[in-house]
């Protein structure tokens, strides 16, 4: 056994990582070295909040110095009878007249001190959390860094959009280069869809159902839908060589629908008259400003019709069943999971340990495979703790596109959309959302 002198810096301060944070199997240079990483992308937040209040004080201590203005903490209960005076007074707390009496530069110090414990306590504390997660999920930048055998889990979470991924929903360019990635892999054995999601627009998930599909002749693929796997999400899953479900997991809601809102009586109403220009026939049919006529009516329903049937067609390969079998239960309807087993809709109930289970049963395999997911780098953690979804400019886009009454005519298509149909703009279900 190598003597404590003998460890290099990486392992000691992993060794002291695993014996803090339990959970973990063993410790490694390259854990210590991921776990520090995460505890800075999770104290980043906090800190960018909290110093330049720290900043701004520091600058204020110093111009009160140098104009000889005199800089108190006080009490809140005494701030009412300072207001009059012509002295900087900061921070009104109930421990004012013990900071008071502090040297201002010490306090300072301090502050500064106190600020960056309470975010590595914030950091370490995430950290805990997630070391405590089960041990099939080990982190990694891509699955082409993958060391020992395993399966790679790639996340279909939110509304699948064309492009990369951000908090609340699912970009296709990211999950396809994590599919590439996957299959380039000689140490990915198989994949493990894990979806939640609604639907979204027809580019991105029919991109990255064609991925997996590929992919599917080489590595064997097992999704498990946790909450929802609806119109464009269950669309990626039938991809999949089999799926899993809870009892309480809602699937379906397989169809096409269009709806054209007419508000011009309510425009009439209030005064509002609207001038259209066009150059083609139906250029104007998709705002929403009047009836449709009797043939624009079969012009879309005739578009409505061949995506339906591309649809019944995409999931009947995917589910190697009869596009027959498949329009019993594609009618539109939603299912439970415990229902969507009874139609063949799903191969069986469970969750990712059932599905990990199926993968090693189709690789005829009995060993240990650990499930690798792609890490979020800094960017993606950092804005996520910042905010979620509120910061993210391409979310904001779509729920502004999604809404039923803009006045550019929105064409609503479960599962999916027609995408950029000129006249019209994307695709979701009736209520708004991919």
């Amino acid at each position: 056994m190598p003597s404590s002198s003998s460890r290099s810096p990486g392992r000691a301060v992993a060794e002291v990582f695993s014996s803090a944070l339990p959970g973990r199997e063993e410790a490694s240079p390259l854990r210590s070295f991921r776990m520090l990483s995460a505890l800075f992308s999770n104290a980043l937040p906090v800190i960018c909040i909290i110093l330049p209040q720290f900043v701004f004080l520091c600058h204020l201590a110093g111009h009160a110095s140098s104009n000889n203005i005199s800089l108190y903490f006080i009490d809140r209960r005494e701030y009412s009878s300072f207001q009059e005076k012509k002295e900087f007074f900061v921070f009104p707390t109930p421990f004012g007249r013990f900071l008071n009496g502090m040297n201002r530069s010490r306090l300072l110090v301090a502050m500064a001190l106190a600020f960056s414990l309470i975010s590595l306590l914030i950091g370490i504390v995430q950290i805990g959390v997630q070391s405590r997660e089960s041990r099939f999920s080990t982190p990694t930048s891509n699955f082409l860094t993958a060391g020992q055998a395993g399966i790679a889990r790639i996340d279909i979470i939110g509304a699948i959009e064309d492009g990369f991924s951000a908090p609340g929903s699912t970009g296709a360019q990211d999950v396809v280069d994590q599919i590439e990635e996957a299959a380039q892999s000689p140490s990915i054995r198989g994949i493990l869809l894990y979806v939640n999601s609604p639907g979204g627009t027809v580019g991105a998930t029919r991109r990255i159902y064609d991925a997996l599909l590929e992919v599917r002749s080489k590595k064997p693929i097992v999704a498990v839908v946790t909450d929802v796997a609806a119109s464009g999400g269950y669309y990626v899953a039938s991809a999949a060589d089999a799926i899993f479900a809870y009892e309480s997991s809602i699937l379906g809601s397989i169809g096409a629908i269009a709806i054209h809102p007419n508000i011009g009586p309510f425009l009439d109403k209030h005064g509002v008259q609207i001038q259209t220009l066009t150059a083609g026939r139906y250029k104007d049919s998709s705002y929403p400003f009047r009836n449709l006529t009797e043939e624009e009516r079969q012009m879309y329903q005739q578009v409505l019709d061949d995506a339906y049937q591309q649809f019944l067609a995409d999931v009947a390969e995917g589910r190697k069943k009869s596009i027959k079998d498949v329009r019993e239960w594609a009618d539109g309807r939603i299912y439970s999971g415990r229902q969507a087993k009874a139609i063949q809709m799903i191969d069986d109930l469970g969750g990712e340990k059932e599905a990990v289970e199926k993968l090693k049963i189709i690789l005829k395999t009995d060993e240990d495979l650990p499930v690798y997911r792609v890490e979020p780098d800094f960017m993606d953690r950092f804005f996520a703790n910042m905010g979620g979804p509120g910061l993210s400019m391409q979310k904001a886009h779509s729920e502004a596109v999604a809404s039923p009454f803009r006045f550019s005519g929105v064409l609503y298509m479960a599962p999916m959309g027609l995408g950029q149909i000129p006249g019209w703009m994307e695709l979701g279900s009736p209520r708004g959302v991919q």
